[in-house]
């Protein structure tokens, strides 16, 4: 049996998952158009090189010759169950705006793991041009506002200025320079266009403040001095599009790969393993990646046999089953659910995944052991209390990215509202939390119970770093979850000395939610709740099982000593 060792590992898991690929192209030659191959035409014979190494590596490439209108009408029979996308940069001479569209609809597929930008121009230009669409949005009326704010300054009238002067081309320059930096040399860079435009601290606070981070904040600063500000992405957040740490031209859009690489540097024919190498090299959190990519294949492998038992039960059983619940139908579709989760996770049984056999080579062969020490370096502990509270967030949270129209409240939802209180005679708004516990087949029928709900309520841990840290010496002790809201990961105590952990009921009229919010009365008080996330069974129920033991206490008296 041949020995496993990380490398073949790693490389099988993403040849297994590149097995159908889609290259784009204003000058490709169709798959069925072979017969019109022109040796002496460069793209032509890109086209063939790129097949032919596609096909020795086990993967289907499909080629689409660009068109507007071919795009328009059969983009997501292209892009359906595609593995990687090769785009060619330059589909309509200098103008990037298809491809950026292109870029957009593609890294939002859920089959498509990774993009190739194949380019004639210099990677910069492309790097640059991704920071301008996907982080540069911006409305009219902020435009105006951050128009009228510099307007006093050495920015003033920057947007009556062509792009093709000199002084428009230093400014883009110099913000460039901070979109393209390390975290290291970013404060650097801030510092050097202040300086240069003699900007005050409030002013570059402004600037921060116009992005969800510091980046954006510049990436919209260009866009609203800017004479033509151009086309942004109308889907992509700028959150979901981040750099790669290790590899100047590597991104990630909505957790697509994209890369770059340059025409005049990779040939067609080493374009697969030019993308492999760069893909395993480079990529930051490989091995968490790969799990992923794994998994994936495992289910690709083995979905043809989810369900293989249903063809011996008998159908009329079923529909008796269903009969049975005609008045609440959804109830028998949420159980449908779990039975169906149930036979798509079997496999995960079947046998060990390869990834898992190789994980301390991994460690050793990654130097792990010095990089934990550094990542628990006291100099270190902003960055460690982010990256824990992250994963406890993706440990304890069902992922559910949007809940459907027709969704109802169910047991381990998380919402917030904001409720008045009295703080040193003021009367103050105060940002709550509650969890719902109510039992789920409760929520799918609550005549059951009155349509009185109920819910635990939760205070957020205090945002300084002693505070987390507190919170991280005794996770598995303590009552809490960690929760997305807005744009940062905070953990939620349900119970502790200062707050006990008590259910209470809330009225619900309809339990349906409309646009992540719901009605509720408590007190014969109206609140709206806010929709945050859900979290797994386990963990809702454990603090489920702490609120119910609430009512079960029992007094007693013992005389004591003072």
């Amino acid at each position: 049996m041949e020995e496993l060792t990380y490398k073949k590992v790693a490389k099988n898991i993403v040849k297994e998952t590149v097995a159908s690929a889609l290259f784009i192209d204003d000058k490709a030659l169709e798959s069925f158009k072979s017969r019109n191959y022109d040796k002496y035409k460069t793209e032509h014979k890109r086209t063939l090189e790129l097949y032919k190494d596609f096909k020795d590596h086990d993967c289907l490439l499909h080629s689409f010759k660009f068109t507007k209108s071919g795009w328009k009408k059969n983009s997501q029979f292209y892009l359906r169950n595609k593995d990687l996308l090769i785009l060619d940069w330059q589909l309509v001479g200098e103008d990037h705006s298809e491809a950026l569209k292109i870029l957009e609809k593609a890294s939002a597929q859920k089959s498509l793991h990774f993009i190739c930008i194949y380019t004639q121009e210099a990677k910069d230009s492309v790097k640059n041009e991704l920071n301008r669409y996907f982080l540069g949005r911006l409305s009219k009326e902020q435009i105006e506002a951050t128009q009228e704010y510099f307007r006093d300054t050495d920015l003033g009238e920057f947007w009556e200025i062509d792009e093709q002067d000199k002084e428009w081309e230093e400014f883009e320059e110099q913000i460039n320079n901070i979109l393209n930096s390390k975290k290291a040399d970013e404060k650097e860079q801030v510092e050097a266009f202040k300086d240069k435009y003699e900007l005050e601290d409030e002013q570059i606070a402004f600037i921060k403040e116009l992005g969800s981070n510091e980046k954006s904040g510049f990436a919209r600063l260009r866009t609203a001095l800017r004479k033509n500000s151009g086309s942004f992405s109308k889907e992509i957040g700028e959150n979901s599009f981040t750099p790669s740490k290790e590899d100047q031209w590597t991104f990630y859009i909505n957790h697509t790969i994209v890369k770059i690489f340059a025409k005049g540097d990779i040939d067609g024919d080493q374009l697969y393993e030019s993308f492999l190498d760069s893909f395993l090299s480079n990529e930051q959190n490989i091995f968490l990646s790969l799990m992923g990519l794994e998994m994936r294949n495992r289910f690709r492998e083995n979905s043809a046999f989810i369900g293989k038992d249903f063809d011996g039960l008998s159908e009329n059983a079923f529909f008796h089953h269903k009969q049975m619940n005609e008045k609440n139908g959804f109830v028998f579709t949420d159980f449908l659910r779990d039975i169906l989760k149930d036979q798509v996770a079997s496999f995960i049984y079947e046998k060990d995944m390869a990834l898992f056999q190789v994980i301390g080579e991994y460690m050793q062969d990654e130097n792990r052991e010095n990089k934990l020490k550094d990542f628990l370096k006291p100099e270190n502990k902003s960055e460690f209390i982010e990256q824990v509270f992250k994963l406890n967030h993706f440990y304890n949270r069902l992922n559910i990215n949007e809940r459907s129209k027709k969704n109802f409240l169910t047991f381990g939802d998380v919402y917030k509202t904001n409720i008045g209180v009295k703080k040193e005679g003021k009367s103050v708004s105060e940002e709550k939390f509650f969890l719902c516990i109510t039992p789920h087949c409760d929520c799918l029928n609550p005549t059951k119970i009155d349509n009185q709900f109920w819910f635990i309520e939760g205070k957020k841990v205090v945002d300084t770093e002693s505070a987390k840290m507190k919170v991280l010496k005794n996770t598995d002790g303590l009552f809490l979850s960690f929760i997305q809201n807005a744009d940062k990961v905070e953990a939620i105590y349900w119970h502790n000395s200062a707050h006990e952990c008590k259910p209470r009921t809330f009225f619900i009229q309809d339990n349906r939610l409309a646009k992540d919010k719901l009605k509720v009365y408590y007190n014969h008080k109206e609140y709206e709740f806010e929709y945050i996330e859900t979290l797994k069974e386990n963990y809702a129920q454990r603090l489920a099982n702490k609120a119910f033991g609430y009512p079960l206490r029992v007094g007693i008296d013992f005389i004591k000593k003072n």
